[in-house]
Parts: structure tokens; sequence; C-alpha cells
């Protein structure tokens, strides 16, 4: 059996171990500007038209845009933005219009409106988004990238580390992904 100060030391090491983990995804997910999206059917929404200019790569969003990344033909609002930073979303979800280019650890949030209102009958989107937010564990998605979902991956604090107000901006973000509504929280950039 092992001592306390032993076991505050293990679990002081993972939590920095994560943490340092963490940074270092984050980091590189704002850099990189390829994406393995999973569904490229799915970006018939693009918030500004992709046009050639002679001699040279393609302008505005798209995939193959000048300095565009192709995960999200327009970008979320600032205070979105904010909101998936302060949770720290992009770390482990390929997010359409916030990032996450190299998050490999979540399942993929592009179409996460349309997927929610199909996955389990009964809830609304809006309701197994905020669910799936505030207890992980109480639907596993099936398939991660890098295969089955595990549980107990996904932390289950965000109740007690955002509030109301940023768990609603979540919410109706991602209940729009992937619908008609689409269009209407992504911006041109």
């Amino acid at each position: 059996m092992s001592s306390r100060p032993q076991r505050e030391s293990f679990w002081l090491g993972f939590l920095i171990a994560g943490l340092v983990s963490f940074s270092l995804v984050t980091v590189i997910s704002r850099f990189s500007v390829f994406s393995l999206d999973d569904d490229p059917a799915s970006h018939t929404n693009q918030a500004a038209p992709t046009t050639a200019t002679p001699g040279g790569p393609p302008e505005g969003r798209g995939p193959g845009a000048a300095g565009g990344s192709p995960l999200a033909y327009g970008i979320a609002e600032q205070a979105v933005l904010d909101t998936f930073e302060a949770g720290g979303c992009v770390a482990c979800h390929r997010i359409k219009g916030v990032g996450g280019e190299n998050a490999n650890i979540g399942p993929p949030l592009m179409r996460t409106g349309a997927i929610a209102a199909e996955r389990r009958p009964g809830p609304t989107p809006e309701a197994y988004i905020e669910e799936s937010i505030l207890d992980p564990d109480a639907f596993i998605m099936p398939n991660c990238p890098t295969g089955p979902c595990p549980s107990g991956v996904m932390p289950q604090t965000y109740g007690e580390t955002l509030s109301r107000d940023q768990i609603a901006t979540i919410v109706g973000y991602l209940a729009a992904l992937g619908t008609a509504d689409e269009s209407t929280v992504l911006s041109a950039q």
C-alpha cells in the first residue's frame, strides 16, 4: 500500500502531464492547416466562395484556400471561440468553425446538430448535447478517431467549471452544425 505523499505525488504528476498534453495539443492545433475531416460532403454551406486566381492558389474559404483551414469554411463568432477555449474543447475535438484540426481524442464535432437529432430517440438535439457536456459518460459515442470511444476521458466537471451561459453558447453552436441553421453560426473570414 502506498503512502499518502506518494499518492499525492502521483496525482500531481498526472495533472501536470495532462496540462502539458493539453497545452501541446492546443498549440499544435492552432498552427495546423490540415484536416482529416470525416465528412467532406457536410461542407456544402461555405461562408464565402472559393475562387481561383490565375497562376496561384485558390482564394477565399474552403479546401485548399490560401491560408484557410479546410476544417472551417467560415469561423464562429469571437464569443463562441472564447467559450470553446475556456472549455478546452479543441484539445480533443475537431469543431467546424472553431478549430482542433489535429485533435484526435474525442469524436469530431463537425455535424453535431444533425447527428444529435438522430443519435438517440427522445431528447432534443440541444438536450442531448447538454447532457453530453454535463454527463459525458451518459452516452458514449461509438467511434473516435483512434477507435471505439472510451468512457471516463471527457472531464466530468464542466457543470462546475463553465457557467450556464457558456454551456448554452456551446450547446447552441453545436446544435446548428450540420443543419440548415449552420450558416447562422458561421461567418466569413
